[in-house]
């Protein structure tokens, strides 16, 4: 798994803060039944599932073979992460899921027959864990992602321009209707999701998953994208007074709990542009 390597703790006082600010999400399961539970409230609770066993813990859901027979029958959950928060899930083959905020996943609590196809609409890291028998297919609303074994990002919003297919590790295919394009590690493929247009481009694909590690890295993203980004990390709304501004386009990190104030001013100074913050509203203006 990748547990090890994307999650350093730096010291114990800044994973706290981080801890302590994300985890006010409410962070909500659609259960085959249509019943939702509110995962935070499981801490050390389990449910039964179709033979399957979930359990969860403050970071993390966990599904297992449950002894209690074997049941042949796709039956799915949905995992909703809210605003401000962001979850991490283990699938009952294994495969491990970063869930980002704003975004739901539907997949089976268990993988029957001779494909594990999840469907996702928001933004996530998939550890997938190596099948040649039983391909996993990623399903978001204009491209679908083949899988065999890999490390990838997926960003698929509703409302943004793209989708984005990153590919850290191992091999993917894309395919958007009949087009069907693979990619190698450290390629990405930008799908505009209103003209289809498809371009690959070379990245450095770790950039793109450090989100998971509590940092936000961008290279040169226009800030109309940048800051729809951060009105999904931190609970506020944004106006741009020149529509102009929203192509302007920012390189950098920061923190992933650091505060919005410090933030947005940081992305002001380099990109020479003004943030001012009122309550929970930014304003974005020519200096």
């Amino acid at each position: 798994g990748i547990s090890g390597v994307y999650w350093p703790r730096e010291n114990e006082k800044q994973a706290v803060e981080h801890e302590s600010a994300w985890n006010k999400a409410e962070v909500t399961l659609i259960l085959s039944s249509g019943d939702s539970v509110n995962v935070k409230n499981m801490r050390n609770g389990e449910i039964q599932e179709e033979g399957t066993l979930i359990r969860s813990d403050s970071s993390c859901l966990l599904y297992q073979k449950s002894e209690f027979g074997e049941i042949e029958e796709i039956v799915y959950n949905e995992l909703i992460v809210p605003q401000c928060g962001e979850y991490r899930l283990r699938l009952a083959d294994g495969t491990l899921v970063i869930m980002n905020s704003e975004s739901r996943l539907r997949y089976p609590v268990k993988f029957v027959g001779d494909k594990r196809e999840v469907y996702l609409e928001g933004e996530a890291c998939f550890d997938v864990v190596k099948d040649t028998v039983q391909p996993f297919i990623v399903h978001t609303l204009n491209a679908d992602v083949r899988v065999l074994g890999t490390l990838f990002n997926i960003a698929a919003y509703d409302g943004e321009v793209n989708t984005e297919v990153t590919l850290v590790s191992g091999k993917v295919q894309v395919d958007v209707g009949s087009m069907k394009k693979v990619l190698k590690p450290d390629q990405q493929f930008v799908l505009n999701n209103e003209t289809f247009d498809v371009q690959i481009h070379d990245v450095s694909a770790r950039d793109y998953i450090t989100w998971t590690e509590g940092l936000f890295r961008f290279d040169a993203m226009p800030l109309g994208q940048l800051m729809a980004r951060l009105g999904r990390w931190y609970d506020i709304s944004y106006e741009f007074k020149d529509q102009a501004l929203e192509q302007v386009r920012f390189t950098g990190g920061f923190r992933k709990y650091d505060d919005i104030h410090r933030i947005v001013s940081m992305i002001g100074e380099i990109t020479n542009v003004t943030f001012r913050v009122e309550g929970n509203k930014v304003i974005i203006d020519k200096k």
